[in-house]
């Protein structure tokens, strides 16, 4: 007898603590779920989904890297006819100095 008092006492003992638990799990359910908890996360979903990165925004961005690189492309092209430009008219003005001075 004196064992099933000591059963049912720990048992008691050990729905006390599950109640008290369910009640702070509730109590924070309760307080993560209030009306202006949800207005401020959805606010913040809708400011990122306004700072995110879209499809278009990536297209946008390669098709511009794109162009520039196409036009330092170009840009390095005509560089290396000036310079070779230059070096043939440098050349020429030296080859026309060894000339005249022999």
């Amino acid at each position: 007898m004196r064992r099933r008092r000591e059963r049912d006492a720990a048992l008691l003992e050990r729905l006390d603590r599950l109640e008290r638990r369910v009640e702070d799990l509730e109590d924070t359910v309760a307080a993560a779920l209030r009306a202006d908890r949800l207005d401020s996360m959805e606010e913040r979903v809708d400011d990122l989904a306004m700072a995110s990165t879209t499809h278009d925004d990536l297209l946008e961005v390669r098709l511009h890297a794109a162009r520039l690189a196409g036009e330092v492309a170009r840009s390095v092209v005509e560089l290396r006819a000036e310079h070779d430009q230059l070096d043939a008219t440098v050349r020429g003005h030296l080859h026309g100095r060894g000339a005249a001075a022999g």
